[in-house]
């Protein structure tokens, strides 16, 4: 269905890319053999409700402990939303962004 008006810039509550309403966080392709070696990555993009990009949105890697999920680094989006956290550790992960008092949290992976 096409868009027959622009949506206005309104502040809208973040959804990170995975969060139903994108695509998940991408992994980095890893060579099976160097897997030991190279560090847990996830990339993604965090929008808003009307798929716009959200720029300066705080988006925090959280690496699961058991059944809690524990803060491992954090980032900012670029100006077109887009965001890339690395993690020494492998296992398995999630991805909270917030901003202006709003969050939202993407899929949970394994890497």
């Amino acid at each position: 269905m096409p868009r027959a008006l622009a949506q206005p810039a309104i502040p809208q509550r973040p959804a990170v890319a995975g969060a139903a309403m994108a695509e998940a966080p991408e992994l980095a392709p890893r060579p099976q053999q160097l897997a030991a070696k190279v560090p847990a990555a996830a990339r993604g993009k965090v929008g808003d409700v009307y798929g716009h990009p959200v720029m300066g949105a705080t988006v925090v890697l959280q690496h699961k402990s058991g059944r809690a999920f524990r803060k491992l680094t954090t980032g900012r989006t670029d100006a077109l939303g887009r965001f890339s956290l690395r993690a020494k550790a492998r296992g398995v992960f999630r991805v909270v962004a917030s901003l202006a008092g709003s969050s939202a949290t993407g899929k949970t992976f394994r890497q």
